[in-house]
Order: C-alpha cells, then sequence, then structure tokens
C-alpha cells in the first residue's frame, strides 16, 4: 500500500492527513500553528515531526510514498531549505519530500495542477499565481507592509473606527458597542488588546459584517477600502495568468462572506475571473501535490 502525506500549516494550526493513493484517508491530525517566521524554524520542525510521528504511530513510515507540506511562512529567507532538509531527516531517504507555501495546497484544492490563481484571505493575505508551473508572489509581506485584505486588516479597521467614534475623530458606530462587549472600555483596555497579537486584532473581523448587515456608514468604508486592496491583488495575478477568464481559489476566513465583498470588489477588477470556492480543506490540495510528485493522477 503506497501512502501520501499532505500538511497544511497555517496561520492558526497544522493539519496533517494519511492518504492512500487512491485518496482514501486513513488518518487526520491537527496540531498547533507552525509558521516559522512567528515562531522559529527550530519549534516549527518539532511540531511538523510530531503531527508525522503521530500519522505513523502504526509504523507505516517505510509505506510512504511521497510528502507535501505547505507551511505559511516557510518561504521566507531559507525557511523552506530548513524545512525540507528536516523533513527529509524525518522521513528517510526513500520518500519523495517538497514543501513550500501553504498558498500551494490552497490553489490545488481548488483547481488541481491547473494553471490560475489562489488568494487566501485569513489573518493574513497573498495571492499566488500558477502559469507553466510557474509561480508568482502577490502580496503577503505581512501586517507591517500590506494595507488591506486580511482579517488583521479588518479587525484594525473596526479597532480604528471605533476608536475614532469615541475620541471625536469620527461619527458614532455600531462597532462601538460590538467591541466594548468583548474587550471592555476600549481606550482603557487598548494595550491589552495590542498584546494579543494580530490573529486576537483578526478575531474581530466578523464585527464589520456584522455592522455591515445593519447598514452601519463605518462598516460599509471598512469593506470598501479592502475590497479595493483585494481587487489589486488579484488584477496582478490575472496579468501574470494571462487566460482570458482567470480562475481564482478563495480560501480564508475573510472570503466566507465573499457575497458582501464581491458588491464591492467589482467596480475595481480589470479582468474577468471565475471564482472557485473549494469544498475541500487546504491540506488536500498539499495531498494532491504529494501525489502530482509521485506520478499519480488526482
Amino acid at each position: 500500500m503506497n501512502l501520501l502525506i499532505g500538511i497544511d500549516g497555517g496561520g492558526t494550526k497544522t493539519d496533517f492527513v494519511l492518504c492512500r493513493k487512491d485518496g482514501t484517508v486513513l488518518k487526520r491530525v491537527i496540531k498547533p500553528a507552525s509558521n516559522p517566521c512567528d515562531i522559529g524554524a527550530e519549534k516549527s520542525v518539532l511540531i511538523l515531526k510530531s503531527g508525522i510521528d503521530e500519522l505513523l504511530k502504526d509504523n507505516l513510515t517505510d509505506e510512504v510514498i511521497s510528502l507535501f507540506a505547505g507551511i505559511s511562512g516557510g518561504i521566507t529567507g531559507n525557511n523552506r531549505e530548513i524545512l525540507n532538509a528536516e523533513l527529509k531527516k524525518i522521513m528517510g531517504g526513500k520518500v519523495i519530500v517538497n514543501n513550500h507555501s501553504d498558498v500551494i495546497n490552497a490553489l490545488s484544492s481548488g483547481i488541481g495542477s491547473d494553471d490560475g490563481c489562489v488568494v487566501i484571505a485569513g489573518t493574513g493575505s497573498i495571492g499566488y499565481g500558477r502559469k507553466n508551473g510557474h509561480f508568482v508572489r502577490v502580496g503577503g509581506y505581512g501586517i507591517h507592509i500590506d494595507k488591506g485584505g486580511s482579517g488583521y486588516d479588518f479587525g484594525s479597521d473596526a479597532l480604528y473606527y471605533a476608536l475614532c467614534g469615541k475620541d471625536g475623530r469620527g461619527d458614532d458606530t455600531v462597532l462601538i458597542k460590538m467591541l466594548e462587549e468583548k474587550v471592555g472600555d476600549l481606550v482603557e483596555n487598548v494595550g491589552n488588546i495590542i498584546n494579543g497579537g494580530k490573529t486576537y486584532v483578526a478575531s474581530f473581523a466578523p464585527l464589520v459584517f456584522e455592522g455591515y448587515r445593519l447598514g452601519d456608514r463605518a462598516c460599509i468604508e471598512i469593506v470598501e477600502r479592502n475590497a479595493q486592496e483585494i481587487a489589486k491583488i488579484f488584477n496582478a495575478l490575472a496579468h501574470f495568468v494571462g487566460a482570458d477568464i482567470c480562475p481564482v481559489v478563495l480560501t480564508g476566513g475573510i472570503f466566507k462572506e465573499f457575497d458582501i465583498i464581491k458588491k464591492h470588489l467589482r467596480r475595481h477588477l480589470k479582468f474577468k475571473f471565475r471564482f472557485v470556492i473549494p469544498y475541500l480543506p487546504p491540506v488536500y490540495g498539499s495531498v494532491s501535490e504529494a501525489a502530482f510528485a509521485a506520478g499519480i493522477d488526482t
């Protein structure tokens, strides 16, 4: 029995799947986030090893033929080389081992190995395009550089508009009440919010869409601003792919609200798109990549 391992390391968790080559799932394991940019390469490797060990605790290592790990932050600096070398040590010399960014998982979960692009809008945001086996990256440079489209951006904008409403710089907004129900007095707790980190700030993003449905002006402005930034990613990717109608895979929590976002997105798009929302989690895209590397049709 020839087995495949797929790994999807996102911003909040790392998802491991062990499959037969026909796609039958034998085991799935969830571990903490493994982004080496956040926790360091050494801790990232420990999490990857822990997940693989749990998948293979029934001594199935000799039956694995291919592994693909798509890890958030996994191609920044020399992380790709470090993780690849460590994964090869874990798996042994007979296993085909490949690794890249987690965006490849998402892309392959939606369109397989076809040309197209993927945009992830989770805690952070990033886009990747694929054409004839070549890739281009758009955005994904982190919260201190990117300016919109991610859960962090929506959450940060919510905080900004609410604080402006409280101190007189802006108009009243339902975001004040919504946020203070979660964190207490906003002004008094700014330090605690900042110390909570980017994932905590991103957790406020759903409030923007709640407020949008209530017709809150601040929430409408937040959606419009972020939709413009998402459109920039789409347009750059479509230019690279060059298809008459560019397939784009949409993943991440923000795109759960795509029906709202697309109303503001359309006017900023310069190309035609076919939007694809995968019905399987991104980890199954990593299994597809493992199968492709082993010469197995999916």
